[in-house]
C-alpha cells in the first residue's frame, strides 16, 4: 500500500512548489524527519507575511529556514498593532542574499527603522522586483526617506541599478524632493509610481531610457508655474511601448502633456485620464501632439471633462473631419462629468 509519506522526493519537491513558506511549514512540517529535510531544501521559498501569520513566522519558520532558499519576501498589513521591529533586528535584509522580490506594504515601523530597511536594499544583489509603500511617517521624514530610496535605485547603488527590473513606488515624488544627483542608466523594464510631477519624470528619463517598456502613474501632476521646467538631461524612452496615467491634477496643461509625450516616441498603447485638469485640451491639440511625438501609437484612451466652450459635438466633429482620427476606429463613452475617447488605429 502506497502512503503519501512514501512518495519519492522528486514528487514531494514538485508538490511543495505550489505552496508559500507559511503553507509549507503549517501543513507539512513535522510529518517526519524526511519531509522536514525536504522542506528545508526547497530553493524558491516565498515568504508572504501579514498581521495574521506574523507570530507563526517568527516562532516556527524563521528559526528553521535556510535564508539562501528565500527568493521572495513580502509584508502586507493594515494593522498598527503588529510591529516588525523585532523581525528586522533579528533578520536584517542583508541576510536575504538570494532575494529576487521584496514587497513592503503599509507595515508599521518606528520612524528610524524605515531608514534601516532602506539602507539595506543595496545588499540584495539579484533583486529584480521592488514594491514599497511606507506608512506612519511625518511629511518631512517621509520626503527624506523617499529621497534616499530614489537615490539608491537610480544613482548610488550599482547593485540595484543593475538587477532591478520591476519597480513600484507608492510615494509622492515632487520636483523639489528629488536629490541633486545624476540619474544613471538602469535595467528597469516596468516602472510604477503613485504621484509624480511631470518635471520629476523628465529628470528621471536618463535612468529609464535604455530599458523601460511600461510606465504607470496613479497621478501625474503638472505644476502651477507658468512654464514647464525642462531639465537639460531629458532623454527619450526608446523602448517604452505602454504608458498609463490614471489621473492628472488640476494644474495639468497642454505644455505638460507636450513635454511628457516628447519623451515617448515608441509608445503604442497610451491611456490618460485628464478629467481633473482645469485647462481643456481640444481634439485638434491632441491630434497635433500625437501626430508629432507618438507616431507609433496604435491604441489611445483619453478621458476628459466636458467643457461648455468646447462641447461633445465639437469634439466628435473635429474627429470626423480629421485625417488623423479617421485613420482608425474612434468611439466615445459617457462617464461622470465627461467622456472617454477610444482610438484604435487600423493596421
Amino acid at each position: 500500500m502506497v502512503t503519501i509519506e512514501s512518495l519519492p522526493n522528486e514528487l514531494w519537491m514538485m508538490f511543495f512548489g505550489y505552496f508559500n513558506a507559511h503553507e509549507l511549514y503549517y501543513h507539512f512540517n513535522g510529518l517526519n524527519a524526511r519531509i522536514d529535510r525536504l522542506i528545508r531544501s526547497v530553493s524558491n521559498l516565498c515568504l508572504k507575511i501579514n498581521e495574521n501569520n506574523y507570530a507563526y513566522y517568527v516562532q516556527h519558520i524563521m528559526p528553521r529556514i535556510n535564508f539562501r532558499n528565500i527568493q521572495s519576501l513580502s509584508f502586507h498589513s493594515q494593522s498598527k498593532t503588529v510591529k516588525t521591529t523585532d523581525f528586522f533586528l533579528h533578520y536584517p535584509l542583508n541576510r536575504f542574499r538570494k532575494l529576487r522580490s521584496f514587497v513592503f506594504h503599509d507595515w508599521y515601523l518606528p520612524l528610524e527603522n524605515h531608514r534601516q530597511v532602506i539602507e539595506q536594499l543595496p545588499y540584495l544583489k539579484i533583486l529584480e522586483r521592488l514594491d514599497i509603500k511606507l506608512m506612519e511617517l511625518s511629511m518631512d521624514f517621509s520626503d527624506e526617506n523617499n529621497t534616499r530610496t530614489i537615490e539608491l535605485i537610480f544613482n548610488s547603488s550599482k547593485n540595484l541599478r543593475t538587477s532591478l527590473k520591476h519597480v513600484t513606488l507608492d510615494i509622492y515624488v515632487s520636483n523639489s524632493m528629488l536629490p541633486q544627483i545624476s540619474f544613471l542608466p538602469t535595467n528597469i523594464e516596468d516602472f510604477q509610481v503613485s504621484v509624480m510631477h511631470v518635471e520629476s519624470f523628465l529628470k528621471l528619463t536618463p535612468s529609464l531610457a535604455s530599458s523601460c517598456r511600461t510606465i504607470q502613474f496613479k497621478y501625474l501632476e503638472g505644476s502651477h508655474s507658468n512654464e514647464v521646467q525642462l531639465p537639460p538631461s531629458t532623454k527619450v524612452l526608446s523602448h517604452c511601448t505602454k504608458v498609463t496615467v490614471k489621473k492628472t491634477n488640476c494644474y495639468f496643461r497642454f505644455d505638460h502633456l507636450k513635454a511628457f509625450l516628447s519623451c515617448l516616441p515608441e509608445v503604442k498603447q497610451l491611456s490618460i485620464d485628464n478629467t481633473c485638469a482645469n485647462e481643456f485640451i481640444t481634439a485638434e491639440h491632441l491630434e497635433f501632439l500625437l501626430n508629432r511625438y507618438c507616431s507609433k501609437l496604435s491604441k489611445f484612451q483619453y478621458t476628459y471633462r466636458d467643457d461648455p466652450s468646447y462641447t461633445f459635438a465639437d469634439f466628435t466633429g473635429a474627429c470626423k473631419q480629421s485625417g488623423y482620427w479617421s485613420s482608425g476606429d474612434v468611439h466615445f463613452a459617457k462617464v461622470l462629468h465627461g467622456h472617454v475617447l477610444y482610438f484604435d488605429r487600423k493596421q
